[in-house]
């Protein structure tokens, strides 16, 4: 089950757009030859680069575009979502005509045609739309347009690349038979023509389905009609949208329909039919169209949510609840109102869609996150997509994350059997789904989750895909696994990051939790006892950087650890230290194996050495020892022997404490209770070599 998406190629405009460039108006006015021009509209919700566009004209019965005379559309750069092109025969006759300058003007060229002629966009030779027949000469025909006007008309949604001429209301002075909408009348300007603008702009609709992205400026669905928005489609309304119908919109486990709007009126009806995974892993949703009354939403879905297998009057649907650290389960009478941007946990069947009505957010959303009095999950708040488009996640992350708890400012979504987490270090090009939950960590006080409409997306996907393409020695992401059992942990090499905390690049575990297969970091540097599932550190590494992992395991399992298929590495080399073994792998080489005749739990005998060259490993092996500082006593982590000491000095140098290591472990604490708050040295002597740290007591 996924639950984000990621962007690729963010920045390039998929291929399928190009299919929704339209040429909406030729014109051949009657009384001005000089007035001919062609008009493209850009019916996508993304704008279009033009690059190795262009426009070409097949004259008279000619199968071949005369190349000379054909316009290259690169230098206009890029096509804006509702942007016209015009492109005319000549830039001052136009102008004096329509009272402004075309885009392009080119005599004897597409747009400078008689009537008989047939136009088309290219990108490099393949036809994008075209109007006419290559090959037939249009005079008499249902595309001739002599002395009259092509206009497309208003329900074209997509681009065509062979002529239909039941797409186009045509006017000429020829009469043809068996023509869809052909009109016998020559067309005068100015009065006849409107470059500029087009009839499928904002028209009123009947039924209408979208299957691909689509922009209009307005748009009115009729009485007892229906848009639907199929789970690939992608609905951009810039202005007004006037809904006496009904709108329906679709999705299924990786794909999701996509509603943007400026405005809404009207008294028609809004549903989404919303995705959510079976009870073997539930998921975390929220309603796009809020309003709707929990019993309402049960009965409209009826046999699809599970009832809760220890008490079937509850449902398994509901938020959580951060006082009691549990998930609510709703009763089949409850009325609670599915609220905008709220969270709930949803098991279904097998897998299936959920009909969320209501009504149409189309302001900025805020939602309050608590700090309950759970002492485990108290700082938990589960909130929710409120929009029936994509968010940017990057834009959510900058908005809301100085109320968000400093040692989980982060979103944490559900991935169906743990938790994918997404911070500053990996949150660009990635869209939060519509009806997508998540949880949050307030910080202290809580306060207001806001989720705007500037942070919306036009782009339509997947709702997560935990992958990323990243630059080589910028990124590790490290497995453990067992059997069936898998955990994983991350590391980014970030230019914003430090080798000690860095909000909201260093990210802990969720509600600290360590199953009883788990990998995690603590800081390279100052510590805090954070039991991280992202960690970042400075990109540039002038010296060896020692991360200590924490590592869960029970005994007697084989055990595998290593580098993810999708980290790339360069020149960065990556050494994972097992002080027990007393071994070292380069984990670029291959995967370390092992088996603990004990169960094992935290850190002290995995150490992991990153380095920009290769490393001389005896030579490390002395320092790996990790010290913390916590309330009345101080933790030595690492390799400890029977005769090894550690020994706390003031700094004067005048030792406080001696305490000799009696037994082999790899975690040793010293009561420091007796000293006073202040700055301390801290001096292990062991057969692996010395350290000496400072330490804060508290």
């Amino acid at each position: 089950m996924k639950h984000f998406i990621q962007l690729l190629c963010l920045g390039l405009v998929p291929l399928s757009l190009y299919g929704q460039l339209l040429i909406t108006e030729i014109a051949d006015p009657e009384n001005n030859t000089e007035g001919r021009y062609i008009e493209i509209y850009n019916r996508s919700t993304l704008p279009v680069e033009l690059t190795n566009h262009k426009l070409v004209r097949y004259t008279n019965n000619s199968s071949t575009y005369t190349a000379s005379t054909a316009v290259d559309l690169s230098g206009v750069g890029t096509l804006n979502p509702g942007q016209f092109l015009i492109v005319a025969a000549n830039s001052s006759s136009f102008n004096t005509l329509f009272g402004f300058s075309p885009d392009m003007a080119q005599g004897n060229g597409p747009a400078d045609s008689n009537g008989n002629d047939q136009m088309a966009i290219l990108k490099g030779e393949t036809i994008i739309d075209i109007f006419g027949v290559p090959g037939e000469d249009g005079l008499n025909t249902c595309h001739d347009f002599t002395d009259g006007r092509a206009e497309r008309k208003a329900f074209v949604l997509q681009s065509k690349p062979s002529f239909d001429e039941s797409q186009w209301n045509v006017w000429s002075n020829s009469n043809p038979t068996n023509c869809t909408s052909h009109v016998t009348g020559t067309q005068t300007a100015p009065s006849d023509f409107d470059p500029g603008h087009w009839i499928g702009e904002s028209p009123n609709i009947d039924d209408m389905t979208i299957n691909s992205a689509v922009y209009f400026e307005n748009l009115t669905l009729n009485t007892n009609k229906t848009l639907t928005i199929l789970k690939n489609g992608q609905l951009t309304i810039n202005g007004s949208f006037n809904n006496q119908g009904a709108v329906v919109m679709h999705s299924d486990s990786d794909e999701y329909s996509v509603f943007t709007v400026g405005s809404v009126s009207g008294n028609g009806t809004y549903t989404y039919n919303r995705w959510a995974a079976s009870t073997a892993t539930n998921d975390l949703i929220a309603t796009p169209f809020a309003g709707q009354a929990f019993n309402d939403f049960l009965n409209n879905n009826s046999g699809i949510i599970n009832t809760n297998p220890n008490d079937t009057s509850q449902n398994l649907f509901g938020n959580f609840n951060n006082d009691t650290g549990t998930y609510e389960n709703f009763s089949s009478s409850n009325t609670t109102i599915l609220a905008s941007g709220v969270g709930y946990r949803v098991g279904t069947n097998s897998g299936a869609t959920l009909a969320f009505q209501g009504q149409f957010n189309t302001s900025d959303q805020s939602v309050p996150i608590t700090v309950g009095s759970s002492a485990t999950y108290g700082r938990w708040n589960l909130v929710g997509n409120p929009f029936p488009s994509f968010i940017k996640l990057d834009g959510f992350f900058s908005a809301n994350s100085s109320i968000l708890d400093p040692s989980y400012a982060a979103v944490y979504t559900y991935n169906g059997s743990g938790w994918t987490i997404y911070n500053n270090a990996n949150s660009t090009g990635k869209l939060i789904a519509p009806g997508q939950g998540f949880f949050l960590a307030s910080g202290i006080g809580g306060g207001n989750v806001s989720f705007t409409k500037v942070m919306q997306s036009a782009s339509v996907s997947d709702d997560f895909i935990s992958g990323e393409h990243q630059e080589p020695d910028s990124y590790l992401k490290l497995n453990i696994g067992s059997g069936n059992d898998h955990f994983s942990s991350e590391i980014y090499l970030h230019s914003n990051a430090s080798l000690g905390m860095d909000i909201g690049y260093d990210t802990g575990l969720f509600a600290e939790q360590t199953p009883q297969l788990c990998l995690y970091s603590h800081l390279a540097q100052n510590d805090l006892g954070l039991k991280l599932a992202i960690q970042c550190i400075p990109k540039e590494l002038t010296d060896t950087v020692v991360i200590p992992l924490g590592v869960n395991t029970l005994a007697n399992t084989s055990v595998s650890l290593g580098l993810d298929s999708d980290v790339v590495l360069n020149s960065l080399h990556i050494y994972l230290e097992d002080t027990v073994e007393n071994t070292w792998t380069e984990l670029s080489d291959h995967h370390y194996n092992f088996n603990s005749s004990t169960d094992l739990q935290g850190t002290g005998r995995f150490f992991l050495h990153l380095s920009n060259q290769a490393l001389n490993t005896p030579l490390f092996e002395t320092n790996n020892f990790r010290i913390v500082s916590a309330t009345g006593y101080v933790m030595i982590q690492g390799a400890l022997n029977v005769g090894d000491d550690i020994n706390i000095h003031d700094l004067q140098g005048r030792e406080l404490i001696e305490q000799n290591v009696t037994e082999p472990n790899n975690q040793t604490t010293v009561e420091t209770s007796r000293l006073e708050p202040g700055m301390y040295l801290v001096r292990i002597n062991s057969k692996r070599g010395a350290k000496t740290d400072k330490i804060i007591v508290k």
